[in-house]
C-alpha cells in the first residue's frame, strides 16, 4: 500500500573496475517513510552499500538532486520535498584517483 513507504529512483554513476568506461545503473529502492534529508541520505548510502559493497561506498558518495534544470548537491539543508520532487536522484561514486571524477561527469 502506498502509505507503508516510498519508492526511490536512483541513477548511479560509477566507473567500472578498469575505469575505462562510466556506467549508469538505475536502481529502485523501497524506503520507509522518510522524514528528513539526513534520513534520505542514509537510506541511499545503505542501499548502495548493499548493492556495491562497503569498499566502493567508503571512498565516498556524492548525492545530487534535480532542481530547475541542473543538479545540485543533496545536503542536509535541502528541503525534503525539493529533494524528492524530481526523481531519479543521482549518485556519483567519488574516486579520488586523478582524473576519475572528470571522466565520470563527462561520460
Amino acid at each position: 500500500s502506498s502509505d507503508s513507504g516510498w519508492r526511490l529512483a536512483l541513477c548511479v554513476h560509477r566507473l567500472d573496475e578498469d575505469a575505462a568506461t562510466a556506467q549508469e545503473d538505475d536502481l529502485e529502492i523501497e524506503a520507509p517513510r522518510i522524514r528528513s534529508v539526513g534520513e534520505l541520505r542514509k537510506i541511499i548510502h545503505d542501499a548502495l552499500t548493499r548493492q556495491y559493497g562497503d569498499v566502493a561506498v567508503r571512498r565516498g558518495l556524492k548525492m545530487l538532486y534535480e532542481t530547475g534544470n541542473e543538479l545540485a548537491t543533496l545536503s542536509a539543508k535541502v528541503p525534503l520535498e525539493a529533494a524528492l520532487a524530481r526523481q531519479p536522484l543521482h549518485v556519483l561514486f567519488l574516486d579520488r584517483r586523478p582524473g576519475r571524477m572528470q571522466q565520470l561527469l563527462s561520460a
